[in-house]
């Protein structure tokens, strides 16, 4: 090539590259940040699109929720007891709202039955109730084929060829028993029961209820059985329910009783049987929280009181009560006579006792006295009865009794009643629910050198 030729080229060459770099055009939206007008229409019409497309997909969710907001919250105002009241102070209670359904029900348990079809049958409970049975829901230790245990068919025919029901499983020796729950139980309060054979149990066991393998504590009752025989005083004539407390369940898993115990003999030999788990309203634990948390507390409904001197008592379900339901006396024209009766003794100590009067319309004058294995008790200040009116509670109350001590006397324990007397044609309405008896906390003996 020569040299014409090659500077011909570079020239070209030069050229070349200096129109590509003039004549290149500019973006000039992306140098000045600005966006076109259509691009801003459309993107705000596909927006809008699709907030409309959401709001009709979740407006099922978003409707009640939206109105959730615009309620006002509901309160809860529990009075907090007052340690040492006067004669008859009042502890008023508001009742909590009822829950809502739960979007994911609990699966039914395979050991729920209805409480009608319970024998024996625990009085005032109705509805659906639990019943782990030794035969389904029962871990013995040792197994129920070691030669330590001798099954209720053995028993009868020991005895003469007797009928039992129920089969159960008796022994002398050492072991344990865990009654286990098969699915979770919704969150509530519960009291638990245990069966008292007629035949075979004696003696004392204790009890831990446990949920998710955590302990509980009851909010109310003991977790100990005395068990009766046919030698006890009073002396058992059939098959009985022992109440171990009343359980606050606050999470959903699995609830278990268990027991153990040493070698027994003749007089305290134990049989393993059924525990029975049965739900208790919401408002029993709105009402048994209003209560002083630091007492022992046994709770007493009208359902098992026994009543004397009335033909007929009006039943009410549309007020607070004790399991939502109580009964009232009108204008009665004889004496009347309620007693509540506590089933299993209790020991020796002092107790506050309370009653639970619902909302009424009337203010009839009523008597209570304390009794001891039958026998009148004295109040601490003296006093064997109280004349309180029933009053007008606003959404009913907590009346405080007063404090009754059952002596040394009655050790190691004794039977409480509270009865109620209605003098005959007393004007106005009385009303009968829930009897509660508080065991004062035991005063601890000063150290010695404190």
């Amino acid at each position: 090539m020569t040299n014409e030729e090659k500077n011909y080229l570079k020239q070209n060459e030069s050229e070349a590259e200096q129109g590509f770099f003039e004549e290149q055009p500019i973006d000039t939206e992306e140098e000045s940040g600005e966006i076109s007008p259509l691009k801003i229409v459309l993107a705000t019409i596909v927006v809008v699109a699709i907030l409309a497309f959401l709001g009709w997909l979740y407006s099922p969710i978003l409707l009640p929720w939206m109105r959730n907001l615009r309620a006002p919250a509901e309160t809860i105002a529990v009075a907090t007891p007052t340690l040492r009241p006067t004669r008859t102070p009042t502890i008023t209670v508001t009742p909590s709202p009822s829950p809502m359904p739960t979007n994911t029900p609990y699966p039914p348990s395979m050991f729920e039955i209805e409480a009608a079809d319970l024998v024996p049958p625990i009085p005032g409970m109705g509805g659906k109730i639990i019943v782990l049975n030794d035969d389904n829901a029962v871990t013995p230790q040792p197994e129920f084929n070691n030669p330590a245990w001798v099954a209720s068919d053995k028993i009868a025919a020991d005895l003469g060829g007797i009928l039992i029901d129920e089969p159960f499983h008796a022994t002398f020796g050492a072991g344990s028993a865990l009654w286990q729950m098969d699915q979770p139980l919704p969150p509530g309060l519960y009291e638990i029961y245990v069966l008292d054979t007629l035949y075979s149990s004696a003696g004392t066991l204790d009890f831990g209820v446990f949920l998710g393998g955590r302990p509980l504590q009851p909010l109310a009752g003991v977790p100990r059985v005395h068990y009766r025989t046919t030698r006890s005083e009073p002396i058992q004539v059939d098959n009985l329910w022992h109440s171990i407390g009343m359980y606050e369940l606050d999470t959903p898993e699995i609830l278990s009783v268990f027991t153990q115990w040493d070698t027994r003999d003749e007089w305290s030999v134990v049989a393993i049987d059924r525990v029975a788990v049965v739900p208790l309203p919401n408002t029993d634990l709105t009402l048994l929280r209003a209560l002083p948390p630091d007492r022992v507390k046994y709770f007493l409904d009208d359902s098992t009181a026994r009543i004397e001197g009335v033909d007929f008592q009006v039943p009410r379900t549309d007020r607070v009560a004790w399991g939502d339901s109580f009964q009232i006396i009108a204008n009665p024209d004889r004496d009347v006579r309620i007693v509540w009766e506590m089933q299993d003794a209790v020991p020796v100590g002092i107790y506050e006792v309370a009653v639970w009067v619902p909302e009424i319309q009337g203010n009839a004058a009523v008597t209570y006295k304390m009794l001891a294995n039958g026998n009148e008790l004295s109040r601490t200040d003296g006093a064997t009865a109280i004349t309180s009116p029933q009053g007008k509670y606003p959404g009913g109350s907590w009346v405080l009794l007063g404090s009754w001590e059952l002596p040394l006397l009655y050790a190691p324990e004794a039977q409480l009643s509270l009865v109620m007397e209605i003098a005959g044609n007393t004007p106005g309405e009385a009303a009968l629910d829930a009897v509660v008896f508080m065991r004062s906390p035991t005063i601890q003996s000063p150290t010695p050198g404190n």
